[in-house]
Parts: C-alpha cells; sequence; structure tokens
C-alpha cells in the first residue's frame, strides 16, 4: 500500500519485513529495489535488482529498473546495456523504448535517439512527452516540419505541455515563422512563467521581428531567472550592439566570456563592439583573433573569414 502511495520510506520498511517472511519474492525485491531508486538510494536499490536478476533473468521489468538505477550511478554503458537486454526480453516495452531514447540523447546519439521515441510512440501513442522528446531531437537534427508535427500532437494529448509549445517555438522560428513561434513562446510562458529559456527563444524571435526594445526585455527576465547561461548574455549583447549601446553590449558579451571561454559568438560580438568605441582598437583585434581560432577549431569556416575579415578592416 505505501509503495502505491509514492510513501518509499513506509514501503521500505514494509518490503523488508516481507523479504524476511519469503527471501526470493521478486515482486518485493522490484518493488523495494524501485522504492530505493526514488529516494535516490542507488547503491541499495542496485544490490536489490542485481539480486533480483540473479534469480530471474528473463525479468524485462527489473533489467529496465537496473538501468535508471544505472544512470543515476554515472554508468550510462551499464544503463544502455540493461535497457538493450531489457528490450531483447520484451520488444513491445514502450516505456524502456523512451527510457533508453532519453539516454541515447544525452550521448549525443540523436539518431538512435529518434528511432527509439519512434518505437516507443508506435506502442504507446497516447505518450505527449514522447512526441515532445522527439520534437526536441527533430530540432537537434534540423528536421523543423517533422518537429513541428510532434508538438502539435503533443499539444493535443497534453494541452499544457509547456515543453512541446517551447520547442515548437523553436521550430517554427526556423522555419521563418514568426508570428506562430511567437504565439508559441507566449503560451509556454503563460503556461510557465519561470522557463528562462521560452524568454529566450521569444527574444530571438522579437529580434528577428524588429522588436529590438521587446527582445532585450525578454532577454533580461531570461537572465532574471538564470544568470548562468553564457548564450542568453551574448543575445542580450547582440540587441545592445544593434540599438548601438556598444559599452552595453561590451558588458553582456563580457559577461558571457566569462560563464564559457569558448563562446566565439560572444568574442566576436565583443571585437565588433570594442571597435566602435575609441581607444579599444587592440581589444577588438585580440577578441576577433580569438573568435576567428574558436570558428576554425570547430569547423566554422564561414564565420572564421569573417572574423578575418572584420579584423583586417580595424588594421
Amino acid at each position: 500500500m505505501y509503495f502505491d502511495q509514492g510513501n518509499y520510506q513506509g514501503a521500505i520498511a514494509d518490503l523488508t519485513i516481507a523479504l524476511k517472511v519469503q527471501e526470493f519474492d521478486a515482486d518485493v525485491l522490484y518493488k523495494r529495489g524501485i522504492s530505493y531508486y526514488n529516494l535516490k538510494e542507488y547503491k541499495l536499490a542496485l544490490e536489490d535488482l542485481d539480486r533480483l536478476i540473479r534469480l530471474d533473468p528473463k525479468n524485462s521489468k527489473a533489467w529496465s529498473a537496473r538501468g535508471l538505477v544505472k544512470i543515476g550511478l554515472a554508468d550510462q554503458q551499464g544503463a544502455m546495456a540493461d535497457y538493450t537486454t531489457a528490450l531483447n526480453l520484451d520488444p513491445k516495452d514502450s516505456k524502456t523504448f523512451y527510457s533508453r531514447a532519453r539516454l541515447r540523447a544525452t550521448l549525443g546519439d540523436n539518431v538512435g535517439a529518434l528511432q527509439d521515441y519512434t518505437q516507443s510512440i508506435t506502442l504507446n501513442p497516447q505518450d505527449a512527452d514522447a512526441f515532445a522528446n522527439r520534437c526536441s531531437i527533430n530540432l537537434s537534427l534540423a528536421n523543423f516540419p517533422d518537429a513541428v508535427s510532434d508538438c502539435t500532437e503533443a499539444i493535443r494529448l497534453q494541452p499544457d505541455n509547456t515543453v512541446a509549445f517551447n520547442n515548437r517555438c523553436v521550430a517554427n522560428f526556423n522555419r521563418k515563422d514568426h508570428q506562430n513561434a511567437l504565439q508559441d513562446c507566449t503560451q509556454a510562458l503563460r503556461l510557465d512563467p519561470t522557463k528562462d529559456g521560452a524568454y529566450s527563444n521569444r527574444g530571438d524571435v522579437r529580434r528577428d521581428l524588429g522588436d529590438r526594445t521587446g527582445a532585450l526585455e525578454d532577454y533580461s527576465e531570461a537572465i532574471k531567472i538564470n544568470a548562468n547561461n553564457s548564450f542568453t548574455f551574448t543575445s542580450r549583447g547582440n540587441v545592445r550592439f544593434d540599438l548601438e549601446d556598444f559599452r552595453g553590449a561590451v558588458e553582456d558579451y563580457s559577461r558571457a566570456i566569462a560563464l564559457n571561454a569558448n563562446n566565439g559568438l560572444a568574442l566576436y560580438g565583443r571585437g565588433l563592439a570594442y571597435a566602435r568605441l575609441p581607444g579599444s582598437k587592440t581589444q577588438a583585434i585580440e577578441d576577433l583573433q580569438r573568435a576567428a581560432k574558436i570558428f576554425l577549431d570547430n569547423g566554422r569556416v564561414a564565420a572564421y573569414q569573417d572574423a578575418v575579415a572584420q579584423m583586417n578592416k580595424i588594421k
């Protein structure tokens, strides 16, 4: 009863007593392992699930649960192996496909994540989170029409899905559908006004629409919520540059660089801003040199060439 109510401390107490009576009860071991997992007692959870798998190596739920525990223990490769074993035992387990998709996305395997989310959705087409997460993967792969479609379905299934509205905003922005992007970001913020990403994304839309005052307000709100995002400071610096507030732009770019020394866009922007301030030619060239190197190291040839061209203009 405690387990079903989410009272995991109480559940562990009762389940421990039950194991003293029946040492090899698979269901009891599973539930206590899950209870430990929910309390972030990962090592104790692992002990129970290891024991359960030794007793019943064909228990797919045990393999899947141990995958979750291994993620808690930062053993991502072990988790991947466990999820795969669970799916070999039960290829119709939508939740494990979903879990493996999330792990693959974390490991940067977006193609694999897309395949697993698709399989999860095929098995359970009512899972709004799976659609919302597949939308995120499609964004990463620049499949913007597919991203819009996935987020739209997530919203149909769950009209208060903030992630889906925010992701659809980004997808529509990349499709140059600015009005729908603006509506989606605004709705995401109505649902959850603490989402700094939604403010930042709406700022991008407003800047593209020429509403630099609105963009500045949105980036500033995003920074109030999260002052540790280098790219939000870069975006606000860009708007201040647009408004010819070059000192303000330098301040924002500098804060962005302090948070991420390899932020080539912030170095590039600060270099251009310094170039417009009296007596700052040397700083401008230094920043553009650093930006050019970062762009080249990351294979961004066009950005590298532009940084070099801007540097030569200043010289």
